[in-house]
């Protein structure tokens, strides 16, 4: 039996990426999203907790309720803590079309800048705010994988270990400067987390499907491919509306489309979310 986590990044970034991951797992495959606790309006807590728990799975498929992880974010929005030293968050380069804006030695070096004590700090106050908002979750990842950079990853294996929480395995920016990120896995990294009794899934796809000719093809060979009893997390990035970005929505209709949830239902497969990591 295949055992798959479906996940969905990013709920609370926009309301169309909101809506998008809810309707991908009441009419799709996906099981498990992420959130990104910064940007949330702390108002809404209730609002939040209610809209996710309201949630039923409409499919023919069966899963388990929807994974609430923590999506560490460091390039998005405003911190929660005041000591961060800048009033947004930014990344390397933002919107400025020059290819090093997407390679790996770019961001090692301007994460390079921020301390341990920092990203501690902002990375508890985010992680205190979804368990606040949704109580128990699911296991920690990173809003453009930069946990995968120091000084985040020693924090981000500390509060893993503290927590008692699994986590997305380290996959830093490759050299090659691909829009959206190149991300790849440090099978060496993630081997010594493992080692000092890190959880993770045995297996992680990154590939930006929309980027493919037929993207329902590219996702459901990548399936195929998947090992029995291997739990293995593909990330998708859904949303819906018109104002929503094409390639989130080229991702919305992967976890929605029948020919998939078709492959699903016949192909004995599991679907989990992190928390049977």
């Amino acid at each position: 039996m295949k055992k798959i986590i479906i996940q969905g990044d990013d709920w609370g970034y926009k309301p169309e990426a909101n809506h998008g991951i809810e309707y991908a797992y009441e009419n799709g495959i996906l099981t498990q999203t992420t959130v990104m606790a910064n940007v949330l309006d702390i108002k809404k807590k209730e609002i939040y907790r209610n809209q996710i728990q309201g949630l039923k799975n409409k499919t023919e498929l069966k899963k388990p309720a929807l994974g609430i992880g923590v999506h560490l974010n460091l390039t998005f929005g405003k911190p929660l803590s005041p000591n961060w030293p800048q009033k947004e968050f930014n990344r390397p380069l933002r919107g400025s079309n020059n290819p090093e804006e997407w390679k790996g030695s770019t961001w090692r070096d301007y994460f390079s800048k921020f301390t341990p004590k920092q990203v501690e700090e902002e990375y508890r106050r985010q992680i205190e705010l979804v368990m606040e908002i949704f109580g128990r979750i699911s296991h920690l990842d990173s809003h453009q994988m930069t946990a995968s950079y120091k000084p985040m990853i020693e924090i981000y294996e500390m509060l893993a270990k503290e927590y008692n929480l699994p986590i997305r395995p380290v996959a830093p920016l490759s050299e090659n400067p691909v829009y959206g990120g190149d991300f790849v896995v440090d099978e060496n990294v993630n081997k010594k987390l493992i080692k000092r009794n890190v959880r993770m899934p045995h297996k992680n796809i990154f590939t930006l499907f929309f980027n493919k000719k037929d993207p329902v093809k590219s996702f459901l060979s990548q399936i195929e491919k998947s090992k029995n009893e291997e739990i293995t997390e593909v990330m998708f990035h859904p949303a819906t509306g018109k104002n929503a970005d094409k390639w989130r929505l080229v991702d919305l209709n992967i976890l929605t489309n029948q020919e998939v949830l078709k492959y699903f239902k016949e192909n004995n497969i599991k679907l989990l979310n992190y928390h049977q990591v």
